[in-house]
């Protein structure tokens, strides 16, 4: 209680921008799906496999946004360390470790529910294979992703208690990997969006295809957008105060 009732007075700290962001988006992530599935309802269609997945990308957004809000109110996140406690700087680095995990987990199943929207829009053999292999890419990235957070270092209690013998791996490789990855990931969307112009047996014309489905478009995409979007802004803000306090500190 005594971390708890020193870190909650949040005048002056940085950490204030990462705990708008985590309350405001999740809210918003929440309350887009939730319509998704009224906009599914009242439309008498039942869910697909698109749906399913960015339920569980709204998961790992609420478990960001959960271990976002803890940083900041238990573990003093956006402070000095030197403003911190040894167990508030535990509590941080375990919520960190929990942003990692949750972050691509979030990403990757949002993107994988757009790539089956796309399937089911646009099933032609072309299209399909194409966007197969991008969901092969994403979820690549999302396995290499939480494995090496997992397993960077060992035992998993080093990534807070540096007093325990432990051992960790390469870092910036881990990062970079990660990111050569998910840069690959949007070449080939832009490359599949370019080439595949998907037409359909029943339409003649890509435009005829898009004017048909116009109709389901809204309520199957209106809410992957506030999970990307939340879980982007929120990696971004944290980035940044985390920044900002090191180089105070």
């Amino acid at each position: 209680m005594a971390i708890l009732r020193r870190s909650i007075d949040l005048n002056g700290n940085p950490g204030v921008a990462q705990l708008v962001v985590a309350i405001v988006f999740g809210i918003l992530a929440t309350l887009s799906v939730v319509l998704r599935f009224v906009a599914r309802r009242m439309s008498r269609v039942d869910p697909s496999m698109n749906d399913y997945m960015i339920v569980v990308a709204l998961g790992a957004t609420l478990s960001l946004s959960i271990a976002t809000i803890i940083s900041v109110v238990a573990g003093g996140a956006g402070l000095s360390k030197h403003q911190l406690s040894p167990s508030e700087i535990r509590i941080y680095w375990k919520t960190m470790l929990a942003v990692i995990i949750s972050w691509p987990i979030a990403q990757s199943m949002t993107k994988i529910s757009i790539l089956l929207l796309y399937i089911h829009l646009f099933p032609t053999r072309v299209f399909r294979f194409a966007a197969y292999s991008l969901i092969l890419v994403v979820s690549a990235w999302m396995i290499q992703q939480v494995l090496a957070s997992l397993l960077m270092c060992r035992p998993i209690s080093y990534n807070w208690d540096a007093s325990v013998n432990g051992t960790c791996g390469n870092v910036a490789a881990n990062c970079l990997a990660g990111a050569g990855i998910n840069t690959l990931y949007v070449l080939l969307h832009l490359i599949a969006s370019f080439f595949c112009r998907p037409i359909s047996r029943r339409s003649t014309t890509f435009t005829e295809l898009l004017k048909n489905q116009m109709t389901s478009i809204p309520y199957e995409t209106v809410s992957a957008v506030p999970c990307s979007l939340s879980t982007e802004i929120k990696a971004w803000y944290k980035k940044l105060t985390d920044r900002d306090a090191a180089l105070t500190s």
